[in-house]
């Protein structure tokens, strides 16, 4: 094993044991470009590379944003990344990210597009490079097992083993839940085995460092792919690595792009209690905040995960259709206490938007993360019993939709006013049924977008509407589903454990079975679907059931959505309740 040092001021140093000879060089070491890319960032970044001159440059993978098996589209947006890629004056070598290689049609694009097998390696100037493919597999120990390079990378490694320097490169960096967890690694103690020096990774639009065995660890952040700055990670930035060869010693240093930044900016310990503070340090409760409601008392918790004391406050924006009493709360926690902090909310107009709480909770030396959150009160949405099924023709002219709940009162993505055209969703059930409809006005229908035509297709990303059911509150699984104005449907099961636990198999591997209709008229389009509930794992409905939902319409010419509860996302203990009457 060679020798890590870490200097704090600048870089992280690996000395070799034996130098091997081979001149000095300099390469530069590029995050992600997709995953909700911004366009033009890149592109940039590839300036400023070549400006710096490095000799060699090296991805961590994400080229493209894939995820299809239509080789006109995988084949455009390689056209469309090397156009970029290729105004780099290095040599260039590419990892292969999730996102470029998923399924067997993009491997095979993978191999014609760049002339690689998906895992390889190269040399330059004494350093060894060893690149594999990982977006396939969920962990170390499942990529040594299935994806049939564990004898290649042994034997690599051990070839090279005398090698001045050995980086290895891969995409996801699975030891960020082993390693960074106290948990044993497979892959690592192959490396420690073998004597790598360096580990780089990207896949997570993030920068931290960390050490492990004397190997440094690395995720390189993201240089285009999308970016979640309000979730306050300091490692949140458009970056890339500078790397130097000098002699025996391979040094770097993360650049924000137009600046440089050291390799410690963000600890991967820094991550792991900023998760914590998210996830379980600070907690607001959801609370049923039913239609007619006036006033709820609810309370925050916050805890003091840090080795120091600290004073905070917890204070609230409020905007003028809510009052929150106090409006503001001092706390002061030694390490390890707690406290629930009671306030009281009033909502004096529109339900929409929310009052926002704000924390700043330190939790390294000077750093404090701004936790932000808005109001979580939970909307009720009623479901009415029918006395007869519809007639699926996107009509809604059947007596069960005059019958239906109804709900035409959303927000926008940002909890704020909603900027879509008008749309009533109806809700009505018998046992076995589930019975959805919605109607979506639209000023023009000319700028429909409707462009998936097949299952699990990209529906989302159309003029569509959404649900999320947690039909089972006993069981930890939530279904989300979308469908366009042509009937096609885009639908997935999720399991989870509180507080941040998610898992899917993706579109493909659950299909909800539905009988869905949709029409159009000239200023709006309809969707009606029949749900058995036995396809979301419930034998029956009855009233006083009741189900954690929340729901959504997307309107693509607007660029926004009309969402029921805010916010929308993957976190069931953020969904409204569904009340079976």
């Amino acid at each position: 094993m060679k020798r890590f040092t870490f200097v704090v001021s600048l870089v992280l140093i690996v000395a070799a044991a034996a130098y091997a000879g081979g001149k000095d060089f300099n390469f530069v070491i590029l995050g992600d470009r997709t995953g909700g890319h911004v366009a033009g960032i890149y592109g940039e970044i590839v300036g400023e590379v070549n400006r710096l001159g490095p000799d060699v440059v090296v991805s961590v993978g994400d080229q493209i944003e894939g995820y299809t098996e239509d080789r006109e589209t995988l084949e455009a947006q390689w056209d469309e990344y090397w156009a970029i890629a290729d105004e780099l004056k290095a040599p260039f070598y590419i990892c292969p990210g999730n996102h470029d290689i998923y399924n067997d049609v993009m491997l095979e694009v993978w191999r014609e597009r760049t002339k690689r097998a998906p895992c390889y390696s190269f040399d330059y100037e004494g350093v060894h490079f060893t690149i594999l493919d990982t977006g396939r597999w969920e962990s170390s120990e499942e990529w040594l097992a299935e994806s049939g390079y564990r004898e290649w990378l042994e034997k690599d490694l051990a070839k090279h083993k005398r090698a001045r320097l050995t980086v290895v490169i891969f995409h996801i960096p699975y030891w960020y839940d082993t390693l960074a967890e106290g948990e044993p690694d497979p892959l690592h103690e192959i490396f420690n085995e073998y004597g790598v020096d360096a580990v780089f990774n990207g896949h997570y639009h993030l920068y931290a460092a960390a050490e492990y065995d004397g190997i440094p660890y690395t995720m390189a952040g993201t240089s285009g792919g999308g970016l979640e700055e309000d979730a306050g990670y300091p490692g949140a930035f458009f970056q890339y690595v500078w790397c130097t060869v000098r002699g025996d010693e391979l040094s770097w240093t993360v650049l924000k792009k137009g600046s440089a930044m050291p390799p410690e900016t963000v600890l991967v310990a820094d991550l792991k209690t900023i998760d914590g503070i998210e996830a379980e340090y600070v907690r607001v409760p959801s609370f049923v905040f039913a239609e007619g409601d006036k006033e709820a008392t609810f309370t925050v918790f916050v805890e003091n995960a840090t080795a120091d004391d600290f004073t905070t406050a917890v204070t609230w924006e409020v905007p003028g259709n809510w009052k929150l009493e106090p409006a503001s709360r001092e706390v002061t926690l030694a390490p390890g206490e707690s406290a629930d902090l009671e306030f009281t909310a009033t909502l004096a107009g529109d339900f929409y938007p929310l009052p926002k709480v704000a924390l700043a909770y330190p939790y390294r030396g000077d750093l404090v993360h701004e936790y932000k959150n808005s109001l979580p009160a939970c909307r009720v949405q009623p479901v009415k019993a029918v006395t007869s099924a519809p007639t699926l023709d996107g009509a809604l002219d059947d007596a069960c939709w005059l019958e239906a709940a109804t709900a035409d009162y959303f927000c926008a993505p940002d909890g704020g006013v909603c900027a879509v055209d008008a749309t009533t969703f109806y809700f009505g059930y018998d046992e076995e049924n589930l019975y959805l409809a919605a109607k979506c006005e639209q000023e023009d229908m000319e700028a429909l977008v409707v462009n998936a035509a097949e299952r699990d297709a990209l529906v989302p990303s159309d003029d569509c509407v959404g649900f999320f059911f947690w039909p089972d509150l006993e069981e930890n699984v939530f279904y989300q589903m979308y469908f366009n104005p042509a009937g096609v449907a885009y639908d997935v099961k999720f399991t989870f454990e509180l507080p941040d636990e998610l898992d899917s198999e993706g579109p493909a591997a659950w299909n909800g079975e539905y009988e869905i209709a949709t029409a159009r008229g000239g200023d709006y389009w309809t969707f009606e679907a029949a749900v058995p509930v036995a396809t979301l794992g419930v034998d029956g409905v009855v009233a006083g059931d009741e189900w954690r939902t929340n729901f959504r319409r997307k309107e693509q010419a607007k660029k926004s959505s009309a969402d029921w509860q805010y916010p929308i996302g993957f976190d069931p203990r953020r969904f409204g309740y569904l009340a079976f009457e």
